[in-house]
């Protein structure tokens, strides 16, 4: 299985969040990565053909589009400026909705 890197300089920043909450860095890292599948979410998309339709871009038939949303977090934080707890993401607004085949924007096809 595929085990990506992370990037060398987030490595203290996830250290004294994780000591800052008492949970192991691995729970951190999987909370940001929930956060940012929640931003860029695979939605079901229904269509009349049977649940498909085709990008008007690459000609591939899709099931589902990324959505690409912004997003808020607050968090407290200690009086020397660690953070020591996130609060869930709030949805703010859809940026773009794109084909996951050639990431090129559907956003002028698809409506929410």
């Amino acid at each position: 299985m595929y085990s990506p890197k992370i990037k060398a300089d987030y490595i203290p920043i996830l250290y004294q969040i994780a000591q800052a909450r008492g949970i192991p860095m691995t729970h951190i890292v999987r909370e940001a990565l929930d956060a940012y599948l929640n931003k860029a979410q695979i939605v079901a998309m229904p269509a009349s053909n049977g649940g498909c339709m085709t990008c008007p871009h690459c000609k591939k038939e899709i099931t589902s589009v990324y959505v690409y949303s912004t997003c808020h977090q607050t968090a407290r934080i200690s009086t020397d400026g660690k953070i020591l707890e996130l609060a869930q993401p709030e949805l703010e607004e859809t940026t773009d909705i794109a084909c996951p085949q050639c990431l090129k924007s559907l956003k002028e096809v698809i409506h929410e």
